[in-house]
């Protein structure tokens, strides 16, 4: 049984930003997690190429310039106080 992803993002509005490490996860989410669309809309959901040692259909340069997606995310502070 999948985690309760939309009572956790109700409970933690400050959650813009949602990414997938690869499609495989992207493809889970979006076959058995239901997230209310009204919640979704305020949720920016992103696909990074995948960590996977075996994934290497992209060189490197480009999959670090994907997930500085994650960076950009947090805003201009990295995240940090």
């Amino acid at each position: 049984m999948p985690n309760d992803l939309d009572a956790m993002l109700a409970s933690h509005p400050g959650i813009r930003c949602v990414f997938f490490n690869g499609s495989k996860a992207m493809d889970v989410f979006e076959s058995s997690l239901h997230i209310d669309p009204r919640r979704r809309a305020d949720i920016r959901f992103e696909l990074l190429p995948s960590t996977s040692p075996a994934n290497t259909s992209l060189r490197y340069e480009l999959k670090l310039e994907r997930w500085r997606a994650v960076r950009r995310c947090l805003g201009p502070n990295g995240g940090r106080e």
